[in-house]
């Protein structure tokens, strides 16, 4: 009897490992994690059987000796031309196909291609029987089989698709197609007036993350404006608008307000000038500081205004050490000013005050008064009683004098 060469030949390109069969029996198959594909090429030598019978059989079993799966291959003779079939697949054609439709004849030999297409991780047993002449299968025991390559491998990977966007502020690395459990590595790029704000989809956490690619991903990234904290302080003797947190590119007016006794005096930090109020352009943290002085005094000097009588206007006249200009006012009497001018309007007494108010230098000044004591005219008539002269004699021009005195 002839020897058979028994011959796996591998069909894809990503190996798993290598099977080698010899004084061919069983041959063992353990599969790793991750399903696998097996393919492999089976050769007979036709002249070791019996003409018109069935050459051989393949066999799969599992772990147990369960048969998983068959097929047969089939040799006759037409006149003096061998033909061949692959014949059937018994069972399970979903773990074992066939790759060519027919057994090729050759020099004797027969030859034709399977799969096992999807294989779970685990232990099978692969195993090669031969009819005898009375067609009773015999264990291929005494063939001795050369090197056969793998016919084991990974399945060709699955793939996934990460897509990847980007709200108004910003933008995201790019996605693409990647192997399934790959690890990827996404991040957000804010411009300058924003912040990154969060992810969406399928992403989570903190700026870059990690996306595992175990299905399609998509993935957004968020921003927001940028917001900058603007802190607002003023020395003694005054206030400034409080600060806060406002967005990027904000105008922020501030106002100094000096107390009573104080003037604003200029502003510092990130803001400039000595107007009491400026504006602060929010493009970074700012930071405003107010300084305070204290106002200068100053007096009146008020000098006595005179008596006038009540029908001539009275010029009022004083100063201010501030050079401010001076108020009047009747603070009691029958009087009016009027133009800088007092106006008496009765006989009482007219008492008259100087002020000056301040401004944003100078407190007010000590208020000045004056009285004014009105002047009336009067007339004066004396009558004379006669008088008696010692002498006895009669005086030649007697006269009578009257006083009245006219309101």
């Amino acid at each position: 009897m002839k020897r058979l060469p028994l011959l796996f030949l591998g069909i894809t390109t990503l190996l798993r490992a290598d099977i080698i069969f010899s004084d061919f029996s069983t041959q063992g198959i353990t599969l790793g994690s991750e399903p696998a594909i097996i393919n492999f090429s089976v050769q007979w030598s036709a002249d070791i059987f019996p003409i018109t019978s069935e050459p051989g059989r393949i066999e799969l079993l599992n772990n147990s000796g369960n048969l998983i799966a068959s097929a047969t291959a089939h040799l006759w003779q037409s006149g003096t031309v061998l033909q061949a079939s692959a014949g059937s697949i018994s069972s399970n054609h979903s773990v074992l196909q066939r790759m060519t439709q027919e057994l090729s004849v050759a020099d004797g030999d027969l030859s034709a291609q399977w799969q096992l297409p999807a294989l779970s991780p685990g232990n099978y047993t692969l195993r090669l029987w031969r009819y005898d002449s009375q067609y009773n299968y015999v264990e291929n025991s005494t063939v001795h089989t050369t090197t056969l390559f793998s016919g084991v491998n990974n399945p060709p990977p699955a793939t996934f698709s990460l897509n990847t966007g980007a709200g108004p502020g910003g933008s995201i690395s790019s996605g693409g197609v990647y192997p399934a459990g790959t690890a990827v590595t996404v991040t957000a790029f804010a411009d300058g007036q924003h912040d990154f704000a969060g992810w969406s989809g399928d992403a989570t956490g903190g700026n870059p993350t990690t996306v595992v690619m175990t299905a399609n991903r998509s993935v957004q990234a968020h921003f927001a404006i940028k917001t900058y904290a603007l802190t607002t302080s003023a020395e003694p003797g005054g206030s400034v608008t409080v600060g806060g947190i406002y967005p990027h590119g904000s105008q922020v007016t501030l106002n100094a307000y000096p107390d009573a006794t104080h003037r604003f005096v200029s502003w510092s930090g990130n803001a400039a000038g000595t107007a009491s109020t400026t504006t602060v352009y929010m493009d970074a943290p700012k930071s405003v500081y107010a300084s305070f002085a204290d106002k200068l005094s100053q007096t009146i000097d008020f000098p006595d205004p005179g008596h006038p009588t009540e029908s001539i206007p009275l010029p009022l006249v004083a100063s201010a050490s501030s050079g401010l200009p001076v108020n009047f006012g009747v603070l009691s009497g029958p009087a009016y000013i009027a133009n800088g001018a007092l106006y008496v309007a009765g006989p009482d007494p007219v008492v008259i005050a100087a002020t000056q108010p301040g401004n944003g230098f100078y407190l007010p000044a000590p208020t000045v008064t004056q009285t004014v004591q009105i002047v009336t005219t009067a007339s004066l008539q004396q009558q004379v009683a006669p008088r008696t002269l010692l002498e006895n004699r009669q005086h030649t021009n007697p006269a009578n004098y009257v006083l009245s005195v006219q309101p």
